[in-house]
């Protein structure tokens, strides 16, 4: 019985090692890495394409750096992996079924010795054979780097730069930006990560963006540096949201855990002019410069004003034209305008009524959305829904005022829900409440810079959006105001100036204007 089993055992034995000669081994591929001007690697690859070609099974796969590049990148191919082959060709087995980091063979005359007692084949080229494919592949890998370079010109993709990319609404904006529903199925991005914090967090952010595999992405990577993260940046889109201090407490402002309201101001002004300092020192601002959208859980008028009255400061200094320009700066308050827009549609459902907020259309959000604000419905509408016994096609918009009548809830409720809204968003009272706000705000983010760049479509009617007054409605020149606007192509809006507001109203925008001057004076009167 032994001397069989011993038997079965020899035969088992050499049929494995014909099955490996016939067709190569199973489940693994070789690879093969080099400098193109080196001779060894013209030697081993062509025995490896010769093995390739005439053994099924025999899976070859070749890398060919640049002599330049075959230093670094031998270097942190080996540490990687935990070798110490750094010389010109590194040889070395992969176990595609089972994974796992590889099995090194070695050089040029490992991976010989390796053929010769596999395959029983050796490489019988001379010196100056293998000098000679050297020579061509150094011309060969040439000409296949230019055509790639070339390609790639061929194609300039919009740099986009991201900032807080540890937070929450950095996570969800991201995928929304990557599908094409932003800038355009033919746009590609190249983007840009930057915290301050430079955790894993953003090395993770990332590596989910690549996973996503989305093909307009052509690259992403994360930095520390505000610098590095301007430079050659086309938008700037800033989430920046600074946890609460408990260091100034002074008792006048309990919905911000004890902070004052100037304090935190302060702070929120610090951070908004040394963006405004990099953004001149990087010289991409200007009229036809980089694009900036001021978004957040964070007061966006008054930081989008810091940066343009710390740039003006920068130019009576003699900063030049490089700083951000008014026309390129915008702070999104459509998180607040979707928010009452939810509630009309929820008020109208209590009764017979069933609503999408989408449909509710022309609403517009006046002043400040972290500060004092108006939602004014006189204009709003109401349409795409079957509302009572009024029906129409898809373009028909049916006023809000009809199916809306309740006043009292307007003047009042609303806008004591949007406060509270307001509070829970910008001040909230436990880590998790202000996870809770991610996905809207990154898609109400999203929503602005469609509409920035590739303008509404026809019908679109009006959005609110927070940017410098020019004397509209009796706002004085340079507040950051939230005003009903149109979005145009090619990257430009335009106030409505046609709204038919009252006395009173027109009086209410002032009071809303003072209040926003009086925390621009407080929070930044002592940064200038």
């Amino acid at each position: 019985f032994q001397e069989t089993v011993r038997g079965l055992g020899l035969v088992f034995v050499f049929a494995s090692t014909c099955k490996q000669l016939k067709g190569g081994i199973n489940m693994a591929k070789i690879v093969i890495a080099g400098s193109s001007d080196c001779p060894y690697y013209a030697r081993v690859e062509l025995l490896a394409d010769y093995l390739a070609k005439n053994l099924p099974a025999f899976k070859l796969t070749k890398i060919v750096k640049t002599p330049e590049e075959w230093p670094d990148w031998s270097r942190q191919c080996c540490e990687e992996r935990g070798w110490h082959q750094y010389k010109s060709p590194i040889v070395w087995r992969e176990l595609v079924n089972q994974g796992g980091k590889g099995v090194l063979i070695g050089g040029a005359n490992e991976f010989q010795e390796y053929a010769k007692a596999y395959y029983d084949f050796e490489s019988d080229m001379t010196s100056p054979q293998q000098r000679a494919v050297a020579n061509d592949n150094t011309r060969y890998k040439a000409k296949l780097d230019a055509e790639t370079s070339a390609l790639r010109a061929k194609s300039r993709p919009l740099r986009v730069t991201v900032t807080a990319a540890c937070g929450d609404a950095a996570y969800h904006l991201l995928p929304l930006l990557a599908d094409g529903s932003v800038f355009g199925c033919g746009t590609e991005l190249a983007v840009t990560l930057y915290d301050r914090r430079g955790s894993d967090e953003m090395e993770g952010l990332a590596m989910e963006v690549t996973d996503l595999a989305q093909p307009l992405v052509r690259s992403i990577r994360c930095t520390r540096s505000l610098a590095d993260a301007l430079a050659g940046a086309e938008l700037l889109v800033l989430l920046d949201e600074l946890e609460p201090s408990q260091s100034a407490a002074s008792g006048d402002s309990p919905a911000n855990q004890g902070e004052a309201r100037s304090h935190w101001l302060r702070r929120y002004a610090s951070l908004y002019a040394e963006y405004a300092a990099a953004i001149q020192a990087a010289g991409c601002g200007g009229p036809a410069g980089i694009r900036i959208l001021v978004s957040g859980r964070a007061p966006v008028n008054f930081g989008a004003r810091v940066l343009l009255e710390w740039s003006a400061a920068g130019r009576a200094r003699g900063g030049g034209p490089s700083a951000p320009h008014p026309d390129r700066v915008a702070a999104t308050p459509r998180l607040m305008e979707r928010w009452a827009k939810g509630a009309v549609a929820a008020r109208l459902g209590q009764g017979r009524y069933e609503v999408n907020p989408a449909c509710v259309g022309d609403l517009v959000i006046w002043g400040d959305p972290a500060g004092g604000h108006w939602p004014e419905l006189d204009r709003a509408n109401l349409g795409g829904e079957e509302t009572g016994a009024v029906t129409g096609p898809d373009w028909y918009k049916r006023p809000l005022s009809e199916p809306l009548w309740d006043q009292e809830w307007v003047q009042t409720d609303l806008p004591r829900l949007l406060a509270k809204r307001q509070a829970e968003s910008l001040w909230p009272t436990d880590g998790k409440a202000a996870g809770h706000f991610a996905a809207s705000l990154a898609r109400a983010t999203a929503d602005t810079l469609r509409d920035w760049w590739l303008g509404q479509a026809a019908g679109g009617g009006v959005t609110s959006l927070g940017i410098a007054s020019k004397g509209w409605y009796g706002i004085p020149e340079g507040v950051v105001f939230s005003f009903p606007v149109r979005f145009q192509p090619k990257g430009t809006w335009s106030v409505v100036e046609d709204f038919d507001l009252s006395e009173e109203a027109l009086q209410r925008l002032v009071e809303l204007a003072e209040e926003s001057q009086k925390d621009f004076d407080t929070g930044f009167a002592k940064k200038k």
